[in-house]
């Protein structure tokens, strides 16, 4: 069976390697053919602009930019380096985000943690020789859609090149696995070939998803909700995962369909944000009957010595690098014993969360990057709960926090003390960084005096006399990052127009010489290079080199998820 498997993906990497070699030929043959002739028949079901759009097989990006002009964002996926070079020079005006991925594991597309309204795979699935293959690849992209998100499949029919094997695949067996997925079929059809070939025809069946159907939702309202608690570690938890799905997608190291894999350390560390301002600041209940906390030990109380200078990218030295590790590794030995592994599936006794801790040795240097982090251990996240955390933060953490508030002000009344609502929310507040854009500033002051004045990133205006404020690509009022690759010099004026809204993709494209001229300037010294690309590793998804382009990439990415997941406004470059 193993080698029957090697041998259809060795098959599978032929036929791209065809596509890449002969992509002067088909990229021809694909642009003379009109997007909307060759889709015309379940094009009037497209969904409603603006939306996320995955084209898989995006070939030279004829369907990509034709989607990209009706509004849409695209994703265009193409495994075949040729084609996809043709696709970027071609249409490198336009905002679509390519991908290096494949059927049937699409797993650096998976990574994006992306869901689509529209899922389109135009003649590929015919390459998918082995029907496990096609049921595997049929699964991943059902994983992809949205809530009533549609997925296109379009097949083609007849005699296949030499060079390029297909086998034929029957419209009822897409058919079948959609009912096995619970996706309605919508439509579906057959017609001829737009070339006019005779022995070639064409099939297309167009499916929706009706709902979630992944269970994470109410297996969330229990665990917040239902499940028992002696304490509040369970809802601190439960919060500070929400909190690394919604702030540092980048921190993943791992994804399959079973698990998300963290760094342990960077549970801790989160879980030490959290409960700083309840226990030092202001002494609040978390169990009943005494204020004692397990992992509360000298290390944390000793923690106002570090300040709240808790941020990604941190170095701290001495008597502070010992204090901050050993409460990491306290918080991460109470959170293994305690709520990770008391947070079970409802009437089971499997821990929802596995995990498991390295022995480290405590050290006199340390810096708050990944691998320092992942040093401490793994922690896994089921993948179907990651994905409701990352698309429904902004829901699940209230709900979190009102638990919260209810049970500690419940442990305060029971001792006979009257705590107020507003001051336990209020020590909820998830304290980021400070919004404080002084650094920024100084180092726009001193580029000005040294005569190299960076300029506006929207408008190209030079920054020598005009007013400049330091904008937040992703408003801060949306997304609480005041990382170092997310603060950018603008003049007043830009910045007063842009709010705070998204930059739309057009606008991002155009300005990327500008931008990664300012990263070039402002934090590529020995002082802020590491903080700038631990900073940007850990918050934006899918950045795999040290590069001013990878992080780009990786702000691009961030920008389509904003835009889709919280349904932000864009700002034009017209405006």
């Amino acid at each position: 069976m193993a080698q029957s498997e090697s041998n259809h993906q060795q098959a599978l990497r032929k036929v791209i390697a065809c596509y890449s070699h002969k992509a002067d030929e088909l990229s021809e043959q694909y642009e003379a053919l009109s997007a909307q002739d060759v889709h015309a028949q379940w094009a009037r079901s497209l969904p409603k602009a603006p939306g996320l759009v995955l084209d898989v097989g995006a070939g030279s990006g004829r369907d990509a930019a034709w989607l990209c002009s009706l509004g849409f964002d695209v994703v265009a996926v193409e495994p075949a380096q040729g084609l996809r070079e043709k696709g970027l020079a071609k249409y490198r005006h336009l905002p679509i985000q390519w991908i290096d991925d494949s059927l049937p594991s699409l797993k650096t597309t998976l990574a994006l943690n992306y869901r689509f309204d529209l899922i389109l795979v135009s003649a590929v699935f015919m390459h998918l020789h082995n029907v496990d293959d096609r049921k595997r690849a049929f699964r991943k992209l059902t994983s992809l859609l949205k809530p009533g998100g549609r997925l296109v499949i379009t097949l083609r029919h007849g005699p296949s090149p030499k060079d390029r094997p297909m086998v034929d695949v029957a419209s009822d067996e897409l058919l079948a696995l959609g009912r096995t997925h619970a996706l309605e079929a919508i439509d579906f059809g057959h017609s001829k070939d737009v070339m006019g070939r005779e022995d070639v025809s064409w099939s297309y069946v167009m499916l929706q998803s009706p709902d979630d159907g992944t269970g994470a939702l109410p297996l969330l309202r229990h665990l917040i909700l239902l499940d028992d608690k002696s304490s509040t570690y369970k809802l601190a938890l439960l919060r500070v995962l929400v909190r690394i799905a919604d702030s540092c997608r980048g921190a993943v190291l791992r994804r399959n369909d079973e698990f998300v894999t963290l760094p342990f350390g960077l549970v801790a560390l989160y879980w030490i944000k959290i409960y700083k301002s309840l226990l030092l600041d202001n002494q609040f209940r978390q169990q009943p009957g005494n204020q004692n906390c397990g992992f509360a030990k000298a290390a944390f109380y000793n923690l106002d010595q570090i300040g709240h200078d808790l941020r990604l990218g941190a170095v701290l030295t001495g008597q502070r690098a010992r204090i901050l590790f050993a409460a990491l590794r306290d918080a991460r030995n109470t959170i293994k014993t305690m709520p990770a592994r008391y947070l079970t599936l409802p009437r089971e006794d499997n821990p929802v969360f596995p995990c498991h801790s390295n022995s480290l040795r405590i050290s006199d240097s340390i810096t708050l990057d990944l691998p320092f982090l992942s040093a401490f251990g793994e922690f896994h996240v089921p993948t179907h709960l990651w994905d409701a955390m990352t698309h429904y933060a902004c829901w699940i953490e209230p709900a979190i926090n009102n638990e919260w508030c209810q049970i500690m002000q419940g442990y305060h009344r029971k001792q006979g003390e009257q705590v107020g609502l507003g001051e336990l929310f209020q020590a909820l507040t998830w304290k980021n960084d400070e919004r404080s854009t002084t650094e920024v500033r100084s180092i726009v002051e001193r580029m000005k005096s040294n005569g190299q004045a960076p300029s506006c990133v929207w408008t190209g205006s030079l920054l020598v006399r005009a007013k400049y404020e330091v904008d937040h690509c992703f408003p801060y009022a949306n997304w609480f990052n005041n990382d170092l690759w997310n603060l950018m010099p603008a003049t007043e004026q830009a910045n007063g127009s842009k709010s705070n809204k998204l930059p739309a993709g057009e606008l991002l494209l155009l300005s990327k010489g500008r931008i990664l001229s300012w990263w070039d300037g402002a934090y590529q010294t020995p002082v802020l290079e590491g903080r700038f690309y631990t900073e940007a590793v850990a918050s934006l998804p899918g950045i795999r080199e040290r590069s001013l382009n990878a992080v780009f990439e990786g702000v691009v990415r961030q920008r389509v998820h904003l835009k889709h997941e919280q349904s932000m406004p864009e700002w034009g470059s017209d405006e």
